[in-house]
């Protein structure tokens, strides 16, 4: 093995190990020495990648938002025409969202730590806009009725809307999930008021 795969080998296993903590025992239990126990590693590899926990929690975090991202933009093709197929596009990404946070290791607790900690809030707020400003050019595209200058933000409060039901279904331990994504689908086209 080379010494470039080796080293993304450490840092693979330094994540993974990292996601498996926070999956098993929460953002509580993570530090560097568990993850490089728990990975097979020395500190000092900790330390060649990441300067302290946070910056490890950063990384995953960016990757679990661009995987929630990437669900939304598979819908930004369709063309919406009613009220109904817009409904169905709203939900058909909060689940996708959602499944999709459910499937990265340590969802949950990273969802915590991304709003929770200080160090991580840029990376869900930056995620977040970026997002929105995509929905909303996409909207404007639509040319639906009712779409205006205040779509960017009509569009935001669909997103924050979204994200926190998704993690109120984590804190309660996914109770009532179909109807709990479906009011907050029915929620957010009524923020959206296209129609």
């Amino acid at each position: 093995m080379s010494p470039r795969n080796s080293s993304a080998n450490g840092k693979s296993r330094l994540l993974t190990a990292a996601q498996k903590i926070l999956a098993d025992n929460g953002i509580e239990s993570l530090n560097s020495n568990a993850v490089c126990e728990l990975a097979g590693v020395k500190p000092p590899t900790f330390y060649h990648y990441f300067k302290n926990k946070h910056a490890l929690l950063r990384e995953l975090g960016m990757q679990m938002m661009a995987d929630q991202g990437e669900t939304l933009r598979a819908d930004t093709g369709l063309k919406l025409k009613t009220e109904d197929e817009l409904f169905t596009a709203i939900m058909n990404s909060l689940e996708a969202s959602y499944r999709a946070t459910q499937s990265f290791l340590g969802g949950y607790a990273l969802l915590v730590s991304l709003r929770a900690l200080p160090d991580l809030r840029d990376i869900r707020l930056k995620s977040h806009e970026k997002i929105s400003e995509m929905l909303a050019e996409y909207f404007e595209e639509q040319n639906f009725p009712g779409a205006g200058e205040d779509i960017l933000i009509r569009v935001r409060l669909g997103i924050e809307f979204g994200y926190a039901a998704i993690e109120m279904l984590f804190e309660t331990g996914f109770e009532n999930e179909q109807d709990v994504l479906e009011h907050t689908a029915r929620s957010i086209l009524e923020i959206y008021e296209f129609f």
